[in-house]
């Protein structure tokens, strides 16, 4: 084997290793993630806990591809002027991520994938022309997006937004929990906490 041969052999076992330590790290985050998570989180128990979080976590990596791959969010528009704009898994924002909508996505690339579901929740399903996502709880989850690229979003909990303003990130994603009401935070699910 020749030195050139050697040279490529061990770039391309360096790149597998990198791959691998990415996913390990993002599995790692995730589980570190879910057991922080205090168990009496929401009054159904913590087995819905799990389920919406690892949807969370999947919204969040659908999102993070599609701005790597077009360097700008699903839902961008020029007109856009805030710093932080909140969405939900209704619509347009939705069927870009799963490669429906050819005016946002014209590759047709999916960026994420939901269980469908018959019913109005827990999983993907049809209202009309729109594509929806909903928690276990038939609730939309609610997409932030850093529109201004300075790494923070407005922390949206009344909570917590004194002592932490901006939450850290590009992309939060949050479930309004069991009670279904997005201002109520005792019981919502976020991806930042």
């Amino acid at each position: 084997m020749s030195e050139s041969n050697r040279r490529v052999s061990r770039m391309a076992g360096c790149v597998r290793l990198g791959v691998l330590s990415a996913v390990l790290g993002l599995l790692t985050s995730l589980v570190a993630d879910l057991m922080r998570e205090p168990i009496n989180l929401c009054r159904d128990g913590p087995s819905h806990v799990w389920p919406t979080r690892g949807r969370i976590q999947s919204l969040l990596i659908g999102l993070n591809a599609f701005y790597e791959h077009r360097s700008r969010w699903p839902a961008w528009n020029d007109s856009l002027d805030k710093r932080t704009m909140e969405f939900t898994t209704r619509g347009s924002i939705l069927a870009t991520l799963l490669g429906k909508d050819a005016s946002t996505n014209p590759e047709g690339i999916e960026f994420s994938w939901f269980r469908p579901t018959r019913t109005s929740k827990d999983g993907l399903w049809r209202h009309g022309d729109d594509w929806v996502l909903s928690d276990l709880w038939g609730n939309e989850y609610r997409i932030l997006l850093d529109l201004d690229d300075d790494g923070k979003i407005t922390n949206p909990d009344p909570l917590t937004a004194k002592e932490l303003p901006d939450i850290a990130a590009a992309v939060a994603v949050y479930s309004s929990g069991p009670d279904g009401n997005a201002a109520t935070w005792e019981d919502n699910i976020r991806s930042w906490r």
